[in-house]
């Protein structure tokens, strides 16, 4: 979408890093899809662990 915005893809890009960073879910599914469509590094800042699983009482 940012090729088609022209003179415009700075605010694009701009807005689209506001989103990324605060807009919860909504921004995560936003970064997945730009990392997936433009075969981007991930932008996670630390190494997400594994919780070994608890079993039910």
């Amino acid at each position: 979408m940012a090729a088609r915005l022209g003179p415009r893809k700075e605010t694009y890009t701009a807005v689209m890093d506001i989103v990324r960073e605060h807009s919860g879910a909504y921004g995560m599914g936003v970064d997945y899809a730009y990392t997936m469509v433009h075969k981007a590094p991930s932008r996670q800042k630390s190494e997400h662990r594994t919780l070994a699983p608890v079993p039910a009482r």
